[in-house]
């Protein structure tokens, strides 16, 4: 086990329809959240991996997830990867076999998502398979009373953003670097989910190298972080009620390191702050 440096890791996550959506999101945030100027200052001060608005995700565990899955509680992987644009065909190369290996060995739950979600969404795409394979992974909380996730993990977010890193990240329009920024984004309902995930991946993963590459690699967190803020599914919230909320929380360290000790559970500690 590796010595902590005293630092904390806050990976922060976001995914919209459209460009205009983001937009919009940060319009609201400037009009009716007066900590919003707060906050752009904590990110530009110590951030270290920012992709504002112009990323994309290249890869989830199917075409017919559906938003806001993570959960409160849930353990999570994290990480930013920066490459050189040379490098980008082979990353991009790497990132299709990594996705190619989860979807082949994610499950759906047929009781999550809802069945009824998932034909929306494939009547809407035409484009959509694979979304109940058998497989080693089961996503979401699972349908059959207890799990062992250190042989069967259950998931419950799988992203892969890719974006080209700018001069001034909140600025699309500012200039490139030539760089490539890949983030990703895994949860688990435990921590043995993330062992697991782990213990069965392929050795000959292509990602694994540039993962492994300490001049690539912003920030990494395999388990050892936990979800402490999301949008409900049935996304009622905006950034006021639920983004407010959460960045209160990193201002009120106690806190946060209250329910990261286990000292309450997300909804008494979510009431406290």
């Amino acid at each position: 086990m590796s010595t902590p440096t005293g630092h904390l890791l806050y990976a922060w996550n976001e995914k919209y329809v459209s460009t205009a959506d983001v937009d919009e999101h940060m319009k609201i945030g400037d009009a009716k959240w007066d900590q919003f100027p707060k906050l752009l200052k904590l990110v530009k001060t110590n951030g270290h991996f920012m992709i504002a608005g112009h990323g994309k995700i290249v890869a989830n565990y199917n075409d017919c997830s559906e938003p806001c899955t993570a959960r409160k509680g849930d353990t999570t992987i994290s990480l930013g990867l920066v490459v050189p644009g040379r490098l980008e065909r082979d990353v991009d190369a790497a990132w299709r076999q990594h996705e190619r290996w989860m979807r082949k060995t994610v499950r759906v739950n047929q009781a999550n998502p809802d069945p009824r979600q998932i034909q929306i969404q494939i009547q809407k795409t035409k484009k959509l398979t694979n979304c109940s394979q058998s497989s080693q992974h089961d996503f979401g909380e699972g349908v059959h009373g207890k799990y062992d996730d250190l042989t069967r993990p259950r998931i419950t977010q799988y992203t892969v953003t890719k974006a080209y890193e700018h001069v001034d990240p909140m600025d699309p329009l500012s200039a490139k670097t030539g760089n490539v920024m890949y983030a990703v984004e895994e949860s688990y309902v435990s921590h043995d989910g993330v062992k697991g995930h782990m213990e069965i991946a392929p050795p000959e993963l292509d990602i694994m190298k540039y993962l492994t590459n300490k001049s690539y690699v912003k920030y990494m967190d395999v388990g050892q972080g936990h979800v402490i803020a999301a949008m409900p599914r049935k996304l009622t919230s905006n950034i006021v009620s639920g983004l407010g909320k959460f960045f209160q929380q990193i201002f009120n360290p106690g806190k946060v390191a209250a329910y990261a000790g286990g000292e309450c559970d997300p909804d008494d500690c979510e009431e406290a702050f």
